[in-house]
């Protein structure tokens, strides 16, 4: 029978709806058997029903779900026309009963969850009232971010002098490095300031003099701080504002950074550039190839060419060896690079070119004191937040050989869902402006909060 009641076109959408529904099966199957002991009475004596025999409840569902597939067998044999419309209109009534139930059933279930989830929700807040924060507006907060090497020029500093305790910060960084450093910053000469072992103190010592400039303008900027980063050498500078280390530390590690990867730098003929590419670019492909070309035209034993810092999606820097440089700048059309451009750093710096440099920065790091940031610190190794941890000395000196991932994290920082349209303020605090055109290619709203404090 219900294989004829699933052809039947003479059942509605709603009542086809039912046909497997558990319920209507369970009518069913009561239906069929009350249809059985019909036939069997009428076949019998009629006197089967006070002597029936007992069945087991075991037996009866299986009994029952055979029905559902040999009752249209046995049942028609001995059943007329009319008592075959006689049950559809049975079934017809059942299925038309299970409806009307089940959108009342329906429309309780619907109703008792809601007030389930609202007394639930009012409970878990009555329970957390004392821990939940309210909501805070993000232009309220700000983040700071400071610059690293190549962003130095002659005559930086100089919009500084005018604001309490810069000019001593400069005379207290040139005793630490026993050179004038605010002469170089402001007359260079630029071959000199370009140096490793001069741009770092320099870009370092001129974005924590431009904190003292944020402050006299706008102290809240730095009161309302939520999380800041650095650039490369400028990850010291975020270390310094978060009051991770002192500044008169902070320095000589960074003096004894500068130093030992100018030294680095002159073991190999090495350097950095910028490489522009599309969507498609294969730049995996290129840096393997340059390494390829290096061993078998220059026959360089263990070639370096890897990206170096992921500025923002379409521009990363890729450093190494010069002769791999130079292949990738003249091939870049076969890997869909669309332009390079060469850097004017010394050399293959977060490479493993950078390795030498490892060992005196680290025992430059044990002679200091680590405290515990006021605010979160992102790491350009890792792109998460910098721990005060046993990894911190490892996550810093790595940083030499490791790529900077800064565009990691400015999408940590800057990642909204689409309900909400407000960013903190963003202040750039060091030469240039460098970092705030890296913000506003990869999120323009964002970069709509971004100050530059001019040095």
């Amino acid at each position: 029978m219900f294989p004829l009641l699933l052809k039947d076109s003479t059942f509605s959408v709603a009542q086809r709806q039912f046909l497997t529904d558990a319920r209507f099966l369970n009518c069913l199957r009561m239906f069929c058997s009350k249809k059985k002991d019909e036939q069997t009475s009428l076949s019998s004596s009629g006197d089967i029903a006070s002597d029936a025999s007992y069945v087991p409840r075991r037996y009866r569902k299986r009994q029952a779900d055979s029905l559902l597939s040999s009752q249209s067998r046995s049942v028609n044999v001995t059943r007329t026309s009319e008592s075959e419309n006689h049950d559809k209109l049975q079934v017809k009534g059942m299925l038309d009963d299970m409806i009307t139930n089940s959108d009342k059933d329906r429309g309780f279930v619907e109703t008792f969850s809601s007030d389930v989830h609202e007394n639930r929700k009012s409970k878990e807040q009555e329970k957390h009232s004392q821990i939940m924060r309210p909501e805070i507006d993000p232009e309220t907060k700000s983040f700071t971010f400071f610059p690293g090497q190549g962003s130095q020029f002659v005559g930086m500093g100089k919009q500084l002098l005018p604001f309490p305790g810069v000019k001593g910060l400069y005379d207290h960084a040139s005793e630490i490095l026993k050179y004038d450093l605010l002469k170089l910053c402001l007359y260079g000469p630029k071959s000199e300031l370009d140096k490793t072992i001069h741009c770092q103190p320099a870009v370092f010592v001129t974005s924590v003099a431009a904190i003292e400039r944020l402050k006299e303008e706008n102290f809240q900027g730095i009161e309302n701080t939520i999380a800041t980063a650095g650039y490369s050498v400028g990850e010291f500078a975020a270390m310094v504002f978060a009051g991770m280390m002192s500044f008169e530390d902070a320095l000589s590690v960074v003096k004894v950074r500068a130093q030992a990867m100018q030294r680095a730098s002159e073991e190999t003929p090495s350097g950095m550039m910028t490489v522009f590419c599309f969507w498609g670019t294969k730049l995996n492909l290129a840096t393997e190839a340059a390494k390829q070309y290096c061993k078998e035209h220059h026959h360089i034993e263990d070639p370096v060419c890897k990206i170096a810092s992921y500025l923002f999606p379409e521009v990363k820097v890729i450093a190494g060896h010069d002769e791999a440089l130079d292949f990738i700048e003249k091939n870049k059309k076969d890997f869909g690079i669309r332009s390079c451009k060469r850097i004017a750093v010394s050399g293959a710096f977060h490479t493993p070119l950078m390795d030498s440099a490892r060992k005196p920065v680290s025992n430059a790091l044990r002679r200091i004191e680590i405290h515990r940031p006021k605010f979160p610190i992102l790491s350009n190794v890792t792109s998460n937040r910098l721990q005060n941890n046993a990894n911190f000395h490892k996550t810093i000196v790595n940083q030499l050989v490791k790529p900077v991932k800064w565009e990691q994290i400015m999408s940590t920082l800057f990642t909204r869902d689409k309900t909400k349209s407000a960013f903190p303020y963003t202040y750039e605090c060091g030469p240039g402006n460098q970092l705030g055109i890296f913000l506003d290619k990869m999120n323009s709203k964002a970069f709509k909060n971004y100050r530059n404090i001019q040095v």
